[in-house]
């Protein structure tokens, strides 16, 4: 029977071992209690998440009722700016027909949004409204990559999917404290979670996995370091190479020919050492690595298949519009 792989809880709920709403793919498992679960989203997980909003929106991603990743950005049109609006693309600027935005121009005061709905607004002079051009709607999102992969609510939430991950794969379902308590303690925010995690800055790991851990995926591997601790590798989107020390034990199952059973502990020496430093430090000093990744991730259209039946409904009523047709 599973317990809780935090505490040994048997109250089990489902966890999201990579949340859904990083990969748009299922990988779940039963062994984490709705404590240590609801724990970890509403401490980190869910801030950590909504802070790659902008980039979740560029790969495609939808939440889990499918619809798209809204996220907070300065609109400029035809010279005006539109500061900090919730959008999802240009699209949804283009056929937004429900909001009105306040601005200003040269000083001035304005309303900004759909002629009809302008038209519906008390104390607006219909022959006082100006037509924008659109053809050119400039989106613009400021971030910071030090918040984005190296706040501690995202080297948490890497931690946990490092260690639910190292927990699934390996058919551990429960919790060792002689061997887990240190990550767990780290994920659960009773020791700093700088610890366990830190950013691999090792040119040989990237070039072995380059072709390999493509831009919008995820890559998980477990190995031993020369220290004999137990690590997981997890590259997070193509971009940024994350190592987590998992424990520096393994357990040992004992069948005596007397009957008796035990379980001890022990370590080894591996012959793996990826290079690595704390993440703060590492986003400082590669920082132009990041960016060019980030800039080459936003520029990628992953077609995944919820991205392919969008495209082929928005050709579907196109080529129904040419034709002038009416869309069923």
């Amino acid at each position: 029977m599973c317990k809780c792989i935090y505490c040994n809880s048997e109250d089990l709920s489902v966890s999201d071992i990579i949340s859904y709403a990083l990969t748009g793919t299922k990988l779940t498992r039963r062994f984490v209690c709705h404590k240590h679960n609801a724990f970890t989203n509403d401490n980190f997980e869910k801030r950590a998440i909504s802070n790659l909003d902008f980039f979740r929106s560029s790969l495609g991603l939808s939440d889990r009722k499918g619809a798209e990743i809204k996220y907070k950005a300065n609109v400029i049109i035809d010279g005006i700016t539109i500061p900090n609006i919730s959008v999802s693309g240009r699209k949804s600027i283009y056929e937004d027909k429900k909001r009105l935005f306040p601005t200003e121009e040269n000083g001035k005061k304005v309303l900004v949004g759909n002629i009809e709905k302008l038209k519906q607004k008390k104390d607006v002079v219909t022959e006082e409204i100006k037509l924008l051009d659109m053809s050119d709607v400039v989106v613009s999102v400021t971030f910071s990559i030090e918040e984005l992969f190296a706040s501690d609510e995202m080297l948490h939430t890497v931690a946990k999917i490092a260690y639910e991950w190292f927990c699934a794969v390996n058919e551990i379902n429960e919790f060792v404290p002689e061997c887990y308590k240190e990550i767990v303690d780290s994920i659960l925010m009773e020791q700093p979670i700088k610890d366990v995690v830190e950013i691999v800055v090792d040119g040989n790991l990237d070039y072995a996995l380059k072709d390999i851990c493509h831009l919008g995926s995820h890559g998980l591997f477990e190995y031993v370091d020369t220290n004999g601790c137990r690590y997981v590798i997890y590259n997070f989107w193509g971009i940024i190479y994350y190592k987590i020390r998992i424990c520096n034990c393994y357990n040992l199952y004992l069948y005596n020919l007397d009957g008796d059973q035990s379980r001890t502990v022990f370590g080894t020496m591996g012959k793996s050492n990826f290079i690595s430093m704390p993440a703060r430090e590492a986003i400082k000093q590669y920082h132009k690595v990041y960016s060019q990744k980030l800039e080459q991730l936003v520029k990628t259209i992953v077609l995944s298949l919820r991205k392919t039946k969008v495209l082929v409904v928005y050709m579907y009523k196109a080529l129904f519009s040419i034709h002038q047709l009416k869309y069923p």
